[in-house]
């Protein structure tokens, strides 16, 4: 472990020596993660909003060094820009002194990369509100500690229970929303949603009998016949094979 010792007494000679040690100390430490993660992936941030359509900032690997990730609207390619500021130096001329690299969507700088080849460095930790599900006796005490809880409504959480999840699709206005609920546990057909569909009945000219409703044929129409009614209004099962498992919900720790 390389590090500057500052403290002692005396004044520390704090020069052009000291300056490449802090930036050799610098890039050391990128190359080591750089070695870990390997080359274009995204180490932290860079997440997609799907309400706004715009990316976070974030940090990727690239070229073998770590750069600063600037979000935005998302496009096809991303490229590197660079700013360099300049300072008055001991001789009096202004000089670049301060280098500010980083990528960000578009194709105006250099090194230019597909975004799709950005991959995303797998990190094992939970999402804020990330919903998991658990077949077996889960409580919030036996959550504790962890930033997990019961997904019933309580300590943060969305009431999940009793509810399957449609995936979001801002396409849909019934599914545009995220938290937003419907549809129904057991339903019964309206008229409007029954299959177009027809009764026959058949007449000798004398007198007919359909399902006990007795009537005459006449040799002009008089009025409506009416059969009998059947079915019984029972509301039918309106849900996919199921599977009971408890939700949990990351609320943080």
């Amino acid at each position: 472990m390389k590090y500057l010792d500052i403290m002692e007494e005396g004044g520390y000679p704090f020069d052009d020596i000291s300056i490449a040690y802090l930036q050799k100390m610098h890039d050391d430490r990128d190359s080591f993660i750089y070695s870990v993660f390997g080359d274009l992936k995204i180490v932290a941030g860079v997440v997609l909003d799907i309400i706004t359509n715009t990316y976070s900032d974030g940090l990727i690997s690239a070229n073998g060094k770590l750069y600063h990730f600037v979000g935005g609207e998302p496009s096809a390619k991303i490229s590197k820009q660079t700013i360099e500021t300049k300072r008055q130096y001991e001789d009096g001329n202004e000089k670049k002194a301060f280098i500010n690299e980083f990528y960000e969507f578009g194709e105006s700088g250099t090194d230019v990369i597909d975004f799709s080849e950005l991959k995303r460095w797998y990190q094992n930790q939970p999402i804020l509100k990330e919903i998991k599900e658990v077949a077996g006796t889960v409580t919030n005490q036996s959550l504790e500690g962890t930033g997990w809880y019961v997904a019933d409504g309580q300590n943060e959480t969305d009431d999940l229970r009793s509810l399957f999840i449609v995936g979001f699709d801002k396409r849909d206005p019934d599914y545009n929303v995220i938290g937003k609920t419907g549809g129904e546990k057991k339903h019964t057909l309206t008229i409007q949603e029954l299959p177009a569909h027809s009764h026959k009945a058949k007449s000798d000219g004398g007198s007919t009998d359909v399902n006990g409703t007795s009537f005459r044929e006449e040799s002009q129409t008089t009025g409506e016949l009416e059969t009998e009614k059947t079915g019984e209004n029972t509301p039918h099962e309106n849900r996919p094979p199921y599977y009971v498992a408890i939700r949990i919900q990351f609320i943080g720790l």
